[in-house]
């Protein structure tokens, strides 16, 4: 792909409530539509025509695929494609509404577009197991549970499942639990600066500082342990940091 020097974003958000056979998994497709709204916050690198939201009946693995080739036909190679799953799951694989989407229907796209500044984000059971499937170059991985272990549902205190509610607060640096304890927050209401995800005071936010503030806020009992692999902008230069949101308070 040629660079044309301007970073366009993509995000394609897929959660999947129940399906079609009337499994459900609870709060998953509000998980998309936090992801949806903590994007949004930064209107200035998220353009809402160019962030897609498929929940439920609309999850089919046809469409989330069709989603998928019509941003990547559109990308060069400066541009950014963000695609975020919250859904059942197993090894090597997620549930959507109709079907099941593997690793390696994933991979066969990104080969075929030669998308170079990805970041995928697996909530699901097992979802660990994408990091050995879909790693590579260009490509950023992080998962709400590592490869032999479940992943938590949501609940009305996390307005999402727990990963997607720290991921959605770590992009928009707002927050979307209501707290607990000693600590309660309002919806909605700024993070204050110095536990938001912006660890090195930046304005912005990157991939790996929002994979660090789901890891620090993950209850440490948790039966999920977030992961991570980090392949931008290579495999074996990974030095850099892949800016996905600026915080707007």
């Amino acid at each position: 792909m040629k660079d044309d020097g301007i970073t366009t974003r993509y995000a394609v958000l897929v959660g999947v409530g129940i399906d079609n056979a009337g499994i459900k998994a609870p709060y998953a497709d509000w998980s998309a539509r936090r992801l949806r709204d903590a994007l949004l916050m930064d209107p200035e690198h998220w353009d809402s025509s160019h962030v897609s939201v498929l929940i439920n009946e609309s999850a089919t693995k046809s469409n989330i695929i069709s989603t998928l080739e019509n941003d990547m036909e559109q990308m060069d190679g400066d541009d950014l494609l963000f695609f975020a799953t919250s859904s059942h799951g197993t090894t090597y694989a997620i549930n959507v509404y109709d079907n099941i989407l593997t690793t390696a229907d994933i991979n066969k796209l990104l080969t075929k577009y030669q998308v170079s500044k990805v970041v995928i984000s697996i909530d699901s059971c097992y979802s660990g197991s994408w990091i050995d499937k879909c790693k590579g170059d260009g490509r950023i991985i992080i998962t709400s549970a590592g490869a032999d272990e479940l992943s938590s549902l949501g609940g009305p205190d996390f307005g999402a499942t727990p990963y997607c509610s720290l991921l959605a607060e770590a992009l928009s640096g707002h927050w979307v639990r209501l707290g607990s304890g000693g600590h309660p927050h309002n919806r909605g209401s700024p993070i204050p600066d110095d536990e938001d995800a912006d660890y090195n005071n930046d304005g912005y936010v990157t991939a790996e500082e929002a994979y660090e503030y789901i890891k620090i806020n993950t209850a440490w009992d948790s039966v999920e342990h977030p992961q991570m692999w980090d392949g931008y902008p290579s495999s074996s230069n990974n030095i850099g940091e892949l800016v996905m949101t600026e915080l707007h308070k």
